[in-house]
């Protein structure tokens, strides 16, 4: 059930992301933050033991794109790399 529910706000989160980013090529900050606040209680309470590894997977893909849009800033946006750490 909780797997399910997080997929669930990943997509609408996704889904929200990729419509806004075509059209005036933003990743608000408000959709990540709002995917963020949902998906933390429903990993706490679904898994908490696996809390710690999703917590560092999100600092370790967030930090991997970082790296690369510092690197090259024209290839990649900041955006992509919260949508990294969210997901």
């Amino acid at each position: 059930m909780a797997a399910a529910l997080l997929d669930a706000s990943l997509v609408a989160m996704l889904a929200i992301v990729t419509i806004t980013d075509l059209r005036s090529r933003i990743v608000p900050d408000c959709v990540l933050a709002a995917a963020v606040l949902i998906a933390l209680p429903i990993c706490a309470f679904g898994g908490p033991e696996s809390l710690p590894a999703r917590l560092l997977a999100a600092t370790g893909a967030g930090g991997f794109l970082l790296a690369a849009a510092i690197a090259r800033p024209e290839g990649m946006g900041f955006g992509d790399v919260k949508i990294a750490a969210v997901l």
